[in-house]
């Protein structure tokens, strides 16, 4: 039956490769029989998704696969692989140290066989270059080298992978670090005249991104680390800002004109806004400087 199951699913799964160019990974979990049961059958699936890539090119992917008690290997899973790459690309070293003890957890890396370890090292070494790909893109002229394959590829002991890998997420980090002590004036005059143009129109921080030219998330993180703000809160406290140099050039400005003026379609966002920054709201705040 589960045979069966299998050689349906890799049947659906060249079909849609043949004909839509799409590959996929089919995550089979166990039975469930009640409506109540599909948030179980939610995580087993995302579960074995996370760790697809610890099964090579295998197409269908149960659950079973992954929960077996004689398994002498270990993966960490992409969500833990992404959040390295953020806080590496984010200069997070308290955060890189967080998950650098969750990959090599004790009781994880103790279950693996020596055999195993290969599979292991490879594993490392793919997030190496994930993140190595990520900072040449950030940081296209200059020269960042790649890693020797057999700083990695070759070495048979734990401890010594452990030692090895941290040395060089930690590499990966300074170049980060010394990236972002370089561009941080630049990003931020970047950031100041995108605001200073486009302020008083319906902006987001996808908007940011394409004009930055980088990715919806490492603009998150970058404007966060230069501007020591969230993008949403140091919009409005910019918004606020502008709407009072306004108000002190014309007081007889009326709420409804100055909200749209500083880019507010709604004229009761502005006002609870406003009030939120400087506790009063905008009408009170012009009746005070008549």
């Amino acid at each position: 039956e589960e045979e069966e199951l299998e050689e349906v699913m890799k049947c659906l799964s060249n079909h849609c490769e043949r004909n839509f160019n799409l590959v996929f990974t089919i995550a089979i979990t166990q039975q469930y029989t009640t409506i109540e049961d599909m948030s179980k059958s939610y995580k087993e699936a995302k579960k074995i998704l996370d760790y697809k890539f610890a099964f090579k090119q295998k197409r269908v992917i149960f659950f079973k696969d992954i929960c077996k008690e004689d398994r002498q290997d270990y993966y960490y899973p992409i969500e833990l692989e992404a959040k390295l790459i953020t806080r590496v690309l984010n200069s997070n070293e308290i955060g890189i140290k967080k998950v650098l003890d969750e990959i090599f957890d004790e009781n994880n890396i103790a279950k693996i066989d020596k055999k195993k370890i290969k599979e292991f090292e490879g594993l490392l070494y793919n997030t190496l270059n994930r993140i190595f790909i990520q900072l040449n893109r950030l940081n296209e002229e200059s020269e960042i080298q790649p890693f020797n394959s057999d700083d990695i590829l070759k070495v048979n002991d734990l401890k010594q992978l452990k030692k090895i890998f941290n040395e060089k997420i930690y590499e990966l980090y300074k170049i980060s670090k010394l990236r972002d002590l370089n561009d941080v004036f630049e990003i931020k005059e970047k950031i100041i005249k995108f605001l200073e143009e486009n302020y008083h129109i319906d902006i987001s921080l996808e908007n940011l991104a394409d004009y930055l030219g980088h990715s919806f998330r490492y603009t998150s993180v970058l404007f966060k680390k230069v501007m020591d703000d969230n993008f949403k809160s140091y919009l409005n406290i910019y918004r606020v800002e502008k709407a009072k140099e306004l108000m002190m050039e014309d007081n007889e400005i009326k709420v409804k004109d100055l909200a749209e003026r500083v880019g507010y379609n709604s004229s009761n966002t502005f006002i609870r806004i406003f009030k939120k920054y400087e506790g009063v709201s905008p009408g009170k705040y012009l009746e005070d400087i008549k």
